[in-house]
């Protein structure tokens, strides 16, 4: 299945949950896939356990998501950037900063506004070399949330939505 999208020209595979699966079909997965193509980006998409991710990362995913959309305070925020970039993992984990998912909608976004979007989106943007976003509802601005929840009221996952791509936001220009 890889090789035949690969043979249409996709060189980017999002891994949804790679951690449901045994490391070793990741190995042996990657390391084939690389031996006629090391120019494929395998993204593990997974928020569980750190040693877990830390796991796949050392099976072969090229880049993996990681817990930034949980950081929020100054604090909280350091410690994570001493942990990637001053421990070992920097030499095998490559972090990919997601201030939100189609699944999360983070009380930093629920709460901060237009602002918060902005702040988050540049601190991911400088703080990881690689960094993603969750659109069009990030870059829109909405983050009416589920009552209670780190959901977004309204998803996309269950609604059909119609964007009016020409509306410009501070993040959208």
């Amino acid at each position: 299945m890889l090789q035949h999208w690969i043979d249409q020209g996709v060189v980017v595979f999002r891994v949804d949950n790679p951690h449901t699966k045994a490391f070793g079909f990741w190995e042996w997965v990657i390391e084939d896939i690389h031996r006629d193509h090391p120019e494929v980006i395998f993204l593990a998409e997974a928020f569980t356990r750190p040693r877990v991710m830390e796991r796949l990362a050392k099976a072969g995913f090229t880049q993996s998501y990681t817990y930034y959309t949980w950081r929020n305070t100054p604090e909280e925020l350091k410690e994570y950037m001493e942990e990637l970039s001053q421990t070992e993992m920097r030499d095998y984990f490559r972090p990919n900063f997601w201030p939100n998912t189609p699944d999360i909608n983070p009380p930093v976004l629920q709460e901060g506004g237009e602002a918060a979007h902005i702040t988050r989106l540049v601190m991911a943007a400088t703080l990881s070399s690689n960094y993603g976003l969750y659109g069009p509802v990030y870059e829109f601005g909405i983050a009416t949330p589920v009552p209670g929840k780190e959901e977004y009221l309204d998803s996309e996952k269950y609604e059909i939505k119609h964007w009016d791509w020409g509306k410009l936001t501070k993040i959208r220009r």
